[in-house]
């Protein structure tokens, strides 16, 4: 019995810091995109003038409908390839605005949604199975804890690199959103060691 909730356990903490990374990648993407983007210029002239706005916009409408075809993925492929999936596409949606296409971005952002749905929906179901009665809510706490992490952690890092700037040029954008991508990869590839979890136990 021990063994079985050490290695729930195990799987809980290890799916926040994923997601911690994930989302201190994404959020602060998010806090920062539209100016990032209103900064970029080619040939003298700005190309992505609200483009962030539409962008974001687009990621969560497509969420909301994803959302109605996640739970028949997860029940195919099950939670943790669900996660991983839904994972890359945020990866590449950061890593989108490194050197940025209108196309490239929309299309980004309509992955994102999709795979915005399939993480979470495979992270209720992951957190669950590895629950009982008991762990639920210390479980959920830890988790959902250990997210929240990623609004600070994201939020001091773009504070000190973009401290006394007036605006994000190409070169702090590309630098920022590269540190970004690396993150949120990073926190991907953590979702590869989790465990299989023992039967969940919730009621």
């Amino acid at each position: 019995m021990a063994d079985k909730d050490s290695l729930r356990l195990y799987n809980v903490v290890l799916n926040g810091v994923c997601f911690m990374l994930i989302f201190t990648a994404f959020n602060t993407s998010g806090n920062i995109q539209t100016a990032a983007l209103n900064n970029v210029e080619r040939h003298g002239e700005k190309i992505f003038t609200n483009t962030g706005y539409i962008s974001l916009a687009i990621i969560y409408v497509v969420f909301s409908l994803a959302n109605f075809i996640a739970p028949p993925f997860i029940q195919l492929f099950g939670p943790k390839f669900a996660m991983v999936s839904g994972a890359l596409t945020y990866c590449l949606f950061i890593a989108s605005i490194i050197y940025p296409f209108v196309a490239t971005l929309y299309i980004a952002s309509i992955l994102l949604g999709v795979g915005a749905a399939i993480l979470w929906c495979g992270q209720g179901n992951f957190l669950t199975i590895n629950s009982d009665a008991e762990t639920i809510s210390r479980n959920s706490s830890i988790f959902w804890a250990l997210l929240q992490c990623s609004m600070l952690f994201g939020n001091i890092f773009v504070y000190f690199f973009l401290a006394q700037a007036k605006s994000i040029s190409n070169i702090k954008r590309e630098v920022l959103y590269t540190v970004l991508t690396v993150c949120a990869v990073l926190g991907t590839l953590a979702l590869l060691f989790l465990r299989a979890p023992p039967e969940s136990k919730v009621n």
